[in-house]
């Protein structure tokens, strides 16, 4: 399955706090265009019936 760049710097993110209790930092593959952006953010967590868990964001 294809994700772009911040979906994916998202999902790696979550899964290693989730799994590992670790914060990451900034991953090798993440572009030099996509760290010059200023952008803002908004993630969404939902449980596995669909039902929203939590959310949070920033512009």
């Amino acid at each position: 399955m294809y994700y772009s760049e911040p979906v994916r710097i998202a999902r790696c993110a979550m899964e290693e706090f989730i799994r590992h209790g670790v914060l990451i930092g900034t991953p090798d593959w993440v572009s030099e265009e996509f760290l010059s952006r200023r952008a803002g953010c908004f993630v969404s967590l939902h449980t596995s019936n669909g039902s929203l868990r939590g959310c949070i964001g920033t512009i």
